[in-house]
């Protein structure tokens, strides 16, 4: 029965789906993350760089904010490359332990 499902490309229509679904979910979770992070760059930023909040931003005030930003972000990417660094080591490190297990 399931060569026939094969034969008319049922299996590989549900992966296809799955696909969409995980590729969906991952680009949420990216747009979740990214909207996080923008708060907190404007509410950490904000209160460090405008002590008297007034009609405008004074020049000051806007390098301030945008230096803050700056190292926010470079923060945030250092942290998100060192932690997917450490997620793949640990991923390939239980990789290799699991294909070791049947080698005793």
């Amino acid at each position: 029965m399931e060569s026939l499902g094969n034969t008319f490309g049922l299996n590989s229509s549900k992966e296809q789906k799955k696909e969409s679904i995980i590729s969906q979910v991952k680009k949420e979770m990216a747009l979740a993350n990214a909207t996080q992070l923008l708060e907190k760059i404007n509410s950490n930023c904000y209160d460090k760089c405008v002590p008297k909040p007034g009609s405008r931003l004074d020049s000051n005030e806007e390098k301030c904010l945008g230096n803050c930003a700056d190292k926010y972000m470079n923060s945030y990417n250092i942290v998100s490359r060192s932690l997917i660094g450490r997620l793949q080591k640990e991923s390939n490190q239980s990789t290799v332990q699991g294909s070791d297990a049947g080698f005793v």
